[in-house]
Order: C-alpha cells, then sequence, then structure tokens
C-alpha cells in the first residue's frame, strides 16, 4: 500500500484509483479513434472487391463492344463477297468472317455459325434467332442468284476474359453476338 499525497504512511488512494479506472475506457476509446495506422487497409478490403468487380465489368463490356464491332465489319465483308458471287459455300463465309476475328479467337471457325436466306423481296425474308444455347436457330445457306434479296447473319461466340465474371451474371461463360445484314446480289 503506498501513502497518498499528505496522507499518513500506509492509507490507501482509493478515490484516486477509482477515478482513474473510470476515465481509463474513454482514453481507450480516444485513443483508438485518433489511431490511423492500418486505415487504408482495411478501407481497401471494404471497398477493394467492388472496385475490382466494377473494373473486370468495364473490361468484359470493352471487349464486347469490340467484339461487336469487328464482327459487324467482318459480316459486311462477307455480305460483299456473297453480293458478288465469290462466297458460294457456308464454309467460305466463315472463313471470311474468321479472317476479321483471328485477334479475338484463334480458333475462330468452331465459335461462329452463319444463316444466309434469299428471296424476291426483303419482307419475304425470315430471321434466324438465337437459341438459349447461343447458337442459331437454323443453319441455312441460300444465297440465291443475280439480284435476289439476300439476309446474312453471324453468331459468334465469346467466351469469356474473366470466367468468373460470367458466373456472378449466372452465365454459361460465353456471350453469343449476332451480326445481320440485308442486301440485294449483283447482277453476276
Amino acid at each position: 500500500m503506498t501513502a497518498a499525497a499528505g496522507g499518513a504512511p500506509g492509507q490507501r488512494r482509493w478515490p484516486g484509483t477509482i477515478a482513474r479506472l473510470h476515465r481509463a475506457p474513454r482514453a481507450i476509446v480516444r485513443r483508438l479513434l485518433a489511431a490511423r495506422g492500418g486505415n487504408a487497409g482495411i478501407e481497401f478490403a471494404l471497398s477493394g472487391p467492388l472496385f475490382l468487380i466494377l473494373l473486370f465489368a468495364i473490361l468484359e463490356m470493352g471487349l464486347d463492344t469490340f467484339t461487336q464491332a469487328e464482327l459487324d465489319d467482318a459480316a459486311h465483308d462477307a455480305a460483299r463477297q456473297i453480293a458478288l458471287g465469290n462466297d458460294t459455300t457456308s464454309a467460305s463465309v466463315v472463313s471470311t468472317v474468321c479472317v476479321k476475328l483471328v485477334l479475338i479467337s484463334p480458333k475462330c471457325t468452331s465459335s461462329v455459325s452463319v444463316y444466309v436466306t434469299s428471296g424476291t423481296s426483303f419482307a419475304s425474308l425470315t430471321a434466324a434467332h438465337l437459341t438459349a444455347a447461343g447458337a442459331l436457330s437454323s443453319s441455312t445457306f441460300t444465297p440465291g442468284g443475280a439480284n435476289a434479296d439476300v439476309l446474312l447473319q453471324v453468331a459468334f461466340k465469346r467466351a469469356f476474359v474473366l470466367p468468373f465474371f460470367s458466373g456472378l451474371i449466372g452465365g454459361n461463360y460465353t456471350n453469343t453476338l449476332l451480326s445481320s445484314v440485308a442486301f440485294q446480289n449483283e447482277p453476276f
């Protein structure tokens, strides 16, 4: 036992000790609130995953937009070749399309499906639609003759660069893009 200031030896200082114990929780809370060490780590742990998901979503959407633009350009090139009478088979149209998409998908021929139909007027042409599996509902290839009205549809299955992102949105790890071109054959 220690003596209180100005007190007799052996006398306890209960009032001062109780006051110190009462102030201790407030002091600890104040010190914790004033401490700044580790705040950056905690803030990143809370906001980092959301930031990364947003970053990956932007990346995937950008790649989809770029791929769609390239697919549209490839479909126009293929339509021009059909209109001139150069592409007369489905395989030749797929190869014309894959020339443009080789940077996006080196194994392009297995990812592309083509539908070509012709008629006497654009109103008589029927379009194919995408199935739940991401393929065209029909694989007909009838480019028609001279001056025929033609509809070309090209579907391309693009795999997600970040497969876990597809799982987040409930996908099957691929995204099917579709490009359609209606044109009239040249009088060849």
